[in-house]
């Protein structure tokens, strides 16, 4: 399997997952996708305690209510204070 530019592998249990960008603005259908099989995932453990941290720039909300499910917005603002507070970017 050939590796283009910025994809990295990432070891998920015993499989190995691709990592790559994708943006909502180019393709929203692969990102919805992408987001429906983490919360498939979170949904599956039947009541284990397991947690994702998902950063990104924008909130893809699960379809259903899922159990647990909470959001923070990092935007730099006083109510949102930014993950990395020294970066200024877009």
């Amino acid at each position: 399997m050939g590796r283009e530019s910025g994809d990295k592998p990432v070891k998920l249990g015993r499989k190995l997952a691709q990592i790559r960008r994708i943006s909502d603005d180019e393709n929203p259908e692969l990102v919805r996708s992408l987001y429906n099989q983490i919360y498939q995932l979170a949904e599956a453990q039947g009541g284990q305690r397991l947690q994702f941290l998902l950063i990104d720039s924008d909130l893809v909300e699960p379809e259903q209510e899922l159990a647990g499910f909470s959001e923070r917005r990092m935007a730099g603002e006083p109510d949102a204070p930014s993950l990395i507070p020294y970066y200024v970017g877009p």
